[in-house]
């Protein structure tokens, strides 16, 4: 099951638009793009973190991916509030 986040992020008066995707099996990653202003400002294809394959359920593993997730919007959200995405 492919799941995702979308998220707005307002920051030193810009609009930000945060997408997390999973682009599941067999990429076992997942993509995260940022846009301003309807464009692409960043994107990045990160891989699951280690052990979630190994997990027993694809319920374990489908929490396990949005546990995932949700700690990449935070990181995500920090960079841009650092200037480190703009």
């Amino acid at each position: 099951m492919i799941i995702g986040v979308n998220t707005s992020h307002k920051s030193n008066d810009k609009d930000y638009h945060i997408q997390i995707e999973d682009l599941g099996d067999p990429k076992n990653s997942l993509e995260a793009r940022i846009y301003c202003q309807g464009s692409i400002i960043w994107q990045k294809r990160l891989p699951y973190k280690d052990g979630i394959l190994n997990l027993a359920t694809a319920n374990e593993r489908s929490t396990a991916i949005r546990e995932q997730m949700n700690k990449l919007v935070a990181t995500v959200k920090a960079g841009i509030d650092q200037g480190k995405i703009k």
